[in-house]
């Protein structure tokens, strides 16, 4: 799956939930906080691939989404002003 496809996916998975700047916000979170891999990524390299690990962890953090849990538990860290 590239980064694209991957946020293609989040994007249709969560469309019924969310609104797709909050689906963006949650996606690029996401991929900083578990993968370290900046938001800029997406659009400057959108067809990089994410690895098999980062594959599942990310359709765990999917499915915790759609479950409705704190993006602050799936991450494991919270900002506080």
């Amino acid at each position: 799956m590239t980064y694209i496809e991957g946020r293609t996916f989040f994007r249709g998975e969560l469309r019924a939930l969310l609104e797709v700047n909050e689906i963006d916000f949650y996606f690029k979170t996401i991929l900083h906080s578990l993968f370290k891999i900046e938001s800029t990524a997406v659009a400057l390299d959108p067809h990089a691939h994410f690895s098999e690990n980062q594959k599942k962890q990310l359709e765990q953090a999917l499915q915790h989404l759609l479950h409705e849990k704190p993006l602050q538990y799936i991450i494991g860290k919270t900002y506080f002003r």
